[in-house]
């Protein structure tokens, strides 16, 4: 359980990323963050809206939703997502108000999930 300064207490939870529904999820995240962070803390909008309506269907390699990560409380409410940012590299995409709560977490799953092992295996 998680809980907010003067707010109620909460469940934050994670799962895979689903495209048709998600995308617009993770949207309106990006649209929420952008007033209360400003350039930069997030990617812009039209970034993710580019990356997934102007790409061709070659350009996305098989099972590549199971690159993305998506953090919501229990009542549903998208406050995370992790997805790939080149090659071996990620992305957090998070509210600020939830930044030290979820950011640990999110931070392990992209090492486990997309970092790419060096010459010693390591991530």
């Amino acid at each position: 359980m998680a809980e907010l300064p003067g707010k109620h207490t909460f469940q934050i939870t994670h799962r895979p990323y689903r495209r048709k529904p998600d995308f617009w999820h993770v949207r309106d995240l990006l649209i929420e963050t952008y007033s209360l962070a400003g350039p930069n803390f997030n990617w812009d909008v039209r970034r993710w809206d580019g990356w997934h309506h102007h790409r061709g269907p070659s350009d996305f390699p098989p099972g590549w939703e199971n690159t993305f990560h998506l953090w919501e409380t229990d009542s549903g409410r998208l406050v995370g997502a992790v997805h790939p940012e080149g090659r071996g590299d990620a992305y957090l995409e998070i509210h600020p108000d939830f930044r030290w709560i979820i950011e640990p977490e999110m931070l392990d799953w992209a090492e486990e999930n997309l970092a790419l092992a060096n010459q010693d295996g390591k991530r």
